[in-house]
Order: C-alpha cells, then structure tokens, then sequence
C-alpha cells in the first residue's frame, strides 16, 4: 500500500453509506440480541486471495490494524469467513454495525489525516471544517453511540491509545462519547470473538493449521495453569549479583490481568540479588519466520546499584542437539511505567533449528505482568 494510501480507503463513501449500513445492520442485528445464524458461506478463489491479502498486511500496531479494518470493510462473506479462521476480532469488528460506521468514517478522512493516523499521530476536526456531509454523518454516528444532545457537536478526535488501540472520541457541548477500535488481540478475546462468528456463520471458522497464520503450540500462553508456573514455563537464573538472596519474584497474579483470570508478574526492588527469567521450548520447522507476541505493563521500572538494564523478551533457536544458533533475537522494552500494550517480536528460524526458546527477562527494580502471548507462523 502507498504512503497516501491511494484509493484504497474509498474517500468518497460517506454519510448515505453509513446511513444505509446503519439501516441495515439494525434489522440484521437489533440491539441486546444475539447474532442470527446465517448459510455458512462457501469461498471461492477470490475469497481466498482477498483473505490473504488482508491477513497478510502488517498488524504490530494499533494503526496498522486500523488500516487493516479499513481495507476488510469491502471483503465478501466469504472472505470474511476465511479470515475469521487468523483473525476473528478483526472480522468481528467489519461485521459489528457500530465499528463499521465508525471505521467507514475514518476511511473517507482526507488522505493528508489518513497518513497521519497511520504515523501514530492524533487527529482532531473541529466543526469549523466539517461538511454539510460529515456533520450529518458524525451526528448519526453520535446518537448510535449514545451521545445526550447529539445534533451540537464540538469536534472529533482520533488518537493512538499506545500499543493497544485507536480511539475515536465525538466531542459535544453535553459530553462526548467514545468507541475503541483495532485492539490488540488476545488468545480468550480472540476465542470469544470465534464463538461469535460462528454462530453468525453458521459453523466454525476454519482455522489454520500449518503454514502462514498458524499458531505454533505454545503451552498455557496466558499463565492460566492452575497447577501453577512451573508446568509448562519454567524458571532459570538470569542475573546474580553477588548473592542468591533476596531473589526476584516470579509467579501467577489474579489482580492487574488483561486476558483470563492470571498474568505472570516480575517483582524486585534496590535489595534483589539473584533474578529469574521464564522460558519454554518447543518444535520448530528451520527456515520459516515467526512473530511473538506478548502483553506488557510496567510500574515504576527503574535502574539501581549494580543492577543490569534488562527488560525484553526474546527468542532463541536451537539445532536437534540443543546447540545455540546464532544471537538471540530481542525486542527491548525501554519505558519504565505504561499500562497494558502489545509487544511483537518477529524472527526466522535459521534452516537447520529444530527448537525455538521463547523467553522474558527482567533484571530491574520494579514490578512488571505479563500476560496473552502467542507464537504463530508469519509471512
């Protein structure tokens, strides 16, 4: 896609389009009731190319997801039925009436605004530059939305919401109203939004099972076992400055979680000696790229005494023997206090690794969660 984004987001749909959608998605969906089921849709080659081409756009970001939303908007049912098999909460997202409006809104800002969302930088329109077109599609978007005194907007502002979302606030003289699109996914938000489309699809979105898009089997990836950390993640020395003890803590947390009902949780302070990282090896196919993905939030992460500046997450690949090669591939983390956010690694496999090592570090004082990781086949 060109950095002006082309044609690519249909500058010219909007306020009869979103009305019509908005008309629509009413009788397909009235509000509080569950998504009917439907003819399960049957791909065709087309289907198949346009799915592909969708999953195969970059995702780290929350532009570039919100790009990707913007380009799925147009996909047929069958299209979207693939793609739901990779990515269910983007799909849910095109077929959900509200974000739809709201992304079908974004898509026909003026290329200039377009590019600035996608640099991660804010958008703000006030009134002053609104058409007789947008104002009445922002006042409509306002009452689906459930803004008191829709009809005297001030203003709309869409911003980055750091490794998590896009925001998109309608601004009147009586409040504002709010909507988050293109969230960072998670494995149990991903899960519930599958067993919505299925429902919706009529059967089960076919998931991928080899090759690009498909999720390697990385064991208890949102720490939810409840026998505890060590079973399928488990613990080694990573730092010790001069004692074993006090060491780091390392282990489940049940308050502070973003995806299930646990986190992992790192805590030490200025008296922590020894520190632990977590780590988990699994089968890999040599040659073939990878991305990892985590959630991170931090609290007061800082820098003490003799202590190292480590805080990433990491992986290693190893041949049938267990021998290292090459250098680890590491995606630090530099900010020492944020709430949750997506953190993406992307590697290859060299050609003669049997294991990869996934792995997270933190050697500071501080208190780090951990939580929703994934390990899938990339492009």
């Amino acid at each position: 896609m060109d950095a002006s984004f082309g044609s690519a987001f249909r500058p010219f749909k909007r306020s009869i389009v979103v009305s019509i959608f908005t008309l629509l998605a009413c009788l397909l969906f009235p509000a509080g009731q569950a998504w009917s089921t439907a003819a399960t849709p049957v791909p065709d080659d087309l289907d198949r190319a346009s799915a592909r081409a969708i999953a195969r756009m970059p995702s780290d970001t929350p532009p570039d997801r919100l790009v990707q939303l913007m380009e799925a908007l147009d996909l047929e049912k069958g299209a979207l039925f693939l793609l739901a098999g990779t990515d269910p909460m983007l799909v849910e997202q095109v077929l959900d009436p509200n974000s739809h409006m709201v992304a079908l809104y974004v898509s026909g800002l003026p290329a200039t605004e377009l590019a600035e969302l996608r640099m991660g930088r804010s958008v703000v329109r006030p009134i002053q530059i609104w058409s007789r077109s947008e104002r009445d599609q922002l006042v409509e978007m306002a009452r689906t939305l459930g803004l008191p005194g829709c009809k005297k907007l001030r203003s709309i502002r869409i911003a980055r919401v750091p490794g998590r979302s896009m925001r998109i606030e309608i601004i009147g003289r009586k409040g504002s109203v709010e909507m988050e699109l293109a969230a960072a996914p998670t494995p149990e938000q991903e899960e519930r939004a599958r067993m919505k489309l299925t429902a919706f699809f009529g059967a089960m979105p076919p998931r991928v099972t080899s090759g690009p898009g498909s999720r390697l089997p990385l064991a208890d990836n949102s720490f939810e076992d409840r026998q505890g950390l060590g079973t399928a993640w488990k613990l080694e020395k990573s730092v010790e400055l001069g004692s074993e003890i006090p060491r780091s803590e390392v282990g489940l947390e049940w308050q502070d979680v973003l995806d299930g009902s646990r986190c992992l949780r790192f805590h030490a302070d200025s008296d922590t000696r020894s520190w632990y990282q977590v780590f988990q090896r699994l089968p890999v196919t040599g040659d073939t790229p990878l991305v990892l993905s985590a959630h991170f939030k931090a609290h007061h992460v800082t820098l003490e005494r003799d202590q190292k500046r480590r805080f990433y997450m990491a992986m290693d690949f190893e041949d049938h023997s267990g021998r290292l090669l090459g250098e680890p591939h590491i995606v630090n983390i530099t900010e020492n206090d944020f709430g949750w956010r997506q953190v993406t690694l992307h590697a290859r496999a060299p050609a003669d690794a049997s294991y990869v090592k996934v792995y997270l570090v933190f050697t500071m004082s501080g208190t780090v969660w951990v939580d929703g990781m994934t390990l899938e086949e990339g492009y």
